[in-house]
């Protein structure tokens, strides 16, 4: 939860001028940390940390969009909700645990991003 924390702070703060968002909280009925933030006028989007749920026993990131829109490269709109990445892909993609928080901010921005 930590880490998720830490990512959400650094993606609020990178969002552009004006995007509306929620406060980084606990969404009881998912146990999630996570945001919902506006990408446009017309869009908004979830972006967050599960510990591991019905759809993946592994924690992961999500980017959940509250459209069908799914903009871009199709290979990074990977689940039903958006896009998914894993904790252990993340540890992949850092090279280990002190990576962890930039690669996973990097995720968000990124699908984040490509609702733009």
């Amino acid at each position: 939860y930590r880490d998720v924390a830490d990512m959400l702070d650094l993606v609020l703060a990178a969002l552009p001028a004006g995007a509306d968002s929620t406060p980084a909280r606990l969404w009881p009925e998912h146990f999630d940390v996570a945001v919902d933030a506006s990408v446009r006028p017309d869009l908004r989007v979830n972006l967050g940390g599960s510990p591991g749920d019905g759809y993946s026993e592994e924690p992961y990131l999500y980017v959940g969009p509250w459209s069908a829109e799914r903009p871009g490269d199709p290979g990074f709109w990977n689940a039903p909700f958006g896009a998914v990445i894993t904790r252990a892909e993340l540890l992949a993609a850092s090279g280990g645990h002190g990576g962890v928080v930039a690669a996973g901010t990097a995720f968000l921005l990124d699908g984040y991003g490509r609702l733009r």
